[in-house]
């Protein structure tokens, strides 16, 4: 997405003639000397408050022209830009003159793994001396001081204003998370990324983008416009397809043999994973033990040490920051509580949760120990996904207890329908989440794994246009006093 190289020469020099102390979207937050951008939406068209601007003390309005006139009566600078909203990003980075910034951006997407890898790349970077911002669905700040966010990628207005203010508190780096939502609604336009994460693509999100063939498009397109390093995992059919897809691209390429960078010989328990990472010329050969568990941890971790190495970090030295990272919240998270494993994680799709279970499977000494599944779907999103999970939980655990996740505005005994339509014979219903915890704790013996998926880090529950205080970790803890 570019402006017209009119525009932008034009838009750039007026910024900078103009001095102006903010830009804002909405007339009543208009002051002395501040740029307003009159975008159209859904419920406001800020087009009809011109004057309003004006008389706020607005120096220059910046307007969508579609169907509108621009009155040249009005004493005041104006730039009129064909489908303002999609350029965005690019007019915000120029006033905060952040296409011209010394950090260092990192995105990464992927229907699964976004929070875990953010997290893992700032612990990383962080432990190794570089000072790192971050942007995420658990939160956003230099690193690891973070404060909650609600928004996995903000809207371009916070977004542009935490590059500025992140490269002036001097961090080197910024990692953030790319939601799919994001780069369809252009809210990442205007950012140069140094490298993009691919982590995967699987069934999600298809109440917004209809179709698994509009989603993966739209996760593919931030790829083919960049310029710079691509890190994909190719053991993601998707990940190998846009690797093959990619021409001429600085592309490095993780977990298939005969790639950058994969893994042998692993081994997992539930305090610690260790596996070799080897490189395509097998001229070196790495070490891993971690405290992060988890089979799909490993592609993860593999992408992770990729990049580092790529920016020549020495492997010995990530090899000694990988054996102290520690897990996002809710991620992959173990409790051990009467003589119990609780894992818990956001795992709320198919692809994560056949992921999740898989992994805890493989770790329960040969079928010795139970797996017990308890989770739910949230309301008002995708429904088609939650007979699929309901058929992976199945498939997967011995005994399965489905609960209310963020019913939001829909009847929960319909989401918990639609899940039972996989089968019927192993899953009981009970949709307190409180007492679906307490059911599988009673209905445990030592040793069992009790796997609660679906909010992870959340600590609340959206109930009827309410968030009501809940979380799984708080709730685990006080049933297992």
């Amino acid at each position: 997405m570019k402006l017209s190289k009119i525009n932008e020469i034009e838009i750039n020099d007026i910024f900078n003639k103009l001095n102006a102390k903010e830009i804002v979207s909405h007339h009543e937050k208009v002051k002395k000397n501040f740029i307003f951008i009159a975008l159209k939406g859904s419920n406001y068209d800020g087009r009809e408050f011109f004057n309003e601007a004006i008389n706020n003390g607005a120096i220059l309005i910046i307007y969508d022209k579609k169907k509108c006139v621009w009155n040249k009566s009005k004493k005041i600078k104006s730039i009129g830009i064909s489908n303002l909203k999609e350029k965005l990003g690019l007019i915000l980075s120029l006033f905060y003159k952040n296409h011209k910034r010394k950090i260092k951006i990192i995105g990464v997407t992927g229907t699964n793994g976004k929070t875990s890898v953010t997290h893992f790349l700032a612990e990383s970077l962080n432990a190794l001396g570089k000072k790192v911002g971050l942007i995420g669905t658990i939160g956003s700040g230099i690193f690891p001081k973070l404060k909650p966010s609600s928004l996995t990628t903000p809207n371009p207005f916070t977004l542009q204003k935490k590059i500025r203010d992140f490269d002036k508190k001097k961090c080197e780096f910024l990692i953030m998370e790319v939601s799919s939502h994001a780069i369809a609604q252009k809210r990442i336009e205007g950012i140069n990324f140094m490298a993009l994460f691919f982590l995967n693509l699987s069934h999600d999100h298809l109440d917004y983008h209809k179709s698994i063939k509009n989603y993966k498009e739209t996760k593919f397109s931030i790829f083919f416009q960049s310029k710079n390093l691509l890190i994909i995992n190719t053991r993601c059919k998707y990940g190998l397809e846009l690797y093959n897809s990619l021409a001429n691209k600085n592309k490095i390429s993780t977990n298939k043999i005969n790639t950058d960078h994969y893994c042998k010989e692993y081994k997992c328990s539930f305090s610690r994973t260790s596996f070799y990472i080897e490189n395509k010329d097998k001229t070196e050969r790495t070490l891993i033990s971690t405290k992060i568990i988890g089979e799909f941890n490993i592609e993860n971790l593999v992408m992770v040490y990729a990049f580092l190495r790529k920016i020549e970090f020495e492997a010995y030295n990530i090899k000694k920051v990988f054996k102290s990272l520690t897990n996002a919240p809710g991620r992959m998270q173990v409790i051990k509580k009467k003589s119990r494993y609780f894992i818990v994680d956001y795992a709320h799709s198919p692809d994560a949760l056949e992921k999740l279970l898989i992994s805890v499977k493989s770790m329960t000494h040969e079928n010795k120990q139970k797996l017990i599944c308890v989770f739910g779907c949230g309301g008002n999103r995708d429904n088609s996904k939650r007979v699929l999970m309901g058929r992976v939980s199945i498939k997967y655990s011995d005994q399965i207890i489905v609960t209310n996740d963020n019913p939001r505005f829909e009847d929960p005994q319909i989401i918990a329908n639609q899940i039972l339509i996989a089968n019927k014979k192993k899953i009981k219903v009970i949709l307190d989440r409180t007492d679906a915890i307490r059911y599988a704790i009673k209905n445990s013996l030592p040793n069992d794994v009790i796997v609660v998926a679906g909010k992870g880090h959340e600590e609340y529950q959206e109930v009827g246009g309410k968030n009501l205080k809940f979380s799984d970790v708080k709730t685990i803890n006080e049933l297992s006093r």
